[in-house]
């Protein structure tokens, strides 16, 4: 039950943060570039293991480690967002969760500026949430 009430309130903040931000459907912006990641961990317990997985494409990143209140950032080389979902994964105080796949829209900042990164965040056991941040240019 407190799972389930957890992915509720999660998705209630997603789903905030995107109107917000003005998303816009995947088909509207194919020229947006991602060229990293953050992991920020807002939990009181460190996380472990954390992975970001597309599973359309097999491709992921991952940090061993995050401490509480701290982050993981790692750049790569940039690639045209395609759209598909991805999956957070992590072990918190000796559990596994996971977000299950995740659609993310592109904000309008980001389509302006051709380039953004994903940041995530993983708030305490069981609770995740992943956006698409606008960047000035590559990484």
């Amino acid at each position: 039950m407190l799972r389930r009430l957890t992915w509720v309130l999660t998705a209630v903040v997603i789903g905030g943060c995107a109107a917000l931000t003005e998303p816009l459907e995947v088909e509207d912006h194919p020229e947006v570039m991602i060229g990293g990641l953050v992991i920020l961990n807002q939990g009181q317990a460190y996380v472990t293991a954390a992975r970001v997985l597309v599973p359309a494409t097999g491709q992921f990143v991952s940090c061993g480690n995050i401490a509480p209140r701290a982050r993981c950032a790692t750049g790569f080389p940039e690639q045209r967002f395609s759209g598909n979902p991805l999956e957070i994964t992590w072990s918190q105080g000796g559990e596994i969760f996971s977000t299950g796949e995740l659609r993310l829209d592109v904000p309008a900042d980001a389509i302006e500026s051709g380039h953004a990164r994903v940041r995530i965040w993983i708030m305490g056991p069981g609770s995740a949430a992943a956006e698409i941040v606008a960047t000035s240019g590559p990484g």
